[in-house]
């Protein structure tokens, strides 16, 4: 099965301009090839089983981050800047507006996250619509959050980065059959490039 990465064409197209245009012996060539044979996978999703071993160990706010992360694959700092009046727990719509593009989108609400939010304290008592729908992680703030995310893969023995739960979700939504058009606009791009 062949997957397709959002920005790979774009990589491969500069890789086969710098080869062309820097001879191989070149010293910033000789540089470039010791990067390509150190470099990590371009697939950074995580397997169903890494998915269940981060959850099973993710605790309040971090386990309900998760969800939302797995089920929407949106940014982490898109979740965390959530409010509570963005969620429409009738509709069982979250609507996101992507800090990256500015473009706002409607995700359905997956069962998982809404039996999160509603086991929350503040699903009971009355808060204000403006409040964070994850507020100590709202503190932290995104870079500590996805620091936090890292330690937390390192405790169950997976590799996690920022990026693990985007490639997951277009991953899943790909080997569903879903058309790249709607990928895009579910992750919040604004054209195919």
């Amino acid at each position: 099965m062949i997957f397709i990465r959002l920005g790979a064409f774009r990589l491969l197209r500069k890789r086969r301009q710098t080869q062309i245009s820097k001879p191989a012996h070149s010293r910033i060539g000789k540089m470039k090839a010791n990067m390509k044979k150190n470099r990590k996978p371009l697939d950074k999703s995580l397997t169903p089983e890494q998915c269940a071993k981060l959850l099973a160990v993710a605790e309040g706010e971090m386990k309900g981050l998760l969800l939302v992360a797995l089920t929407t694959g949106q940014r982490i700092r898109d979740i965390i800047a959530l409010r509570r009046i963005e969620v429409d727990m009738i509709k069982g719509i979250i609507h996101f507006h992507i800090s990256k593009t500015g473009v706002t989108v409607e995700i359905s609400l997956d069962p998982r996250v809404r039996m999160w939010i509603e086991q929350q304290p503040e699903s009971i008592v009355p808060v204000e619509p403006d409040t964070p729908l994850f507020p100590q992680l709202a503190r932290r703030g995104a870079v500590r959050t996805s620091s936090y995310c890292r330690k937390l893969g390192q405790k169950v023995g997976v590799t996690v980065s920022a990026e693990s739960f985007r490639h997951t979700f277009v991953r899943q939504l790909m080997e569903k059959g879903t058309p790249i058009a709607t990928i895009q606009a579910i992750m919040g791009h604004r054209s195919r490039k």
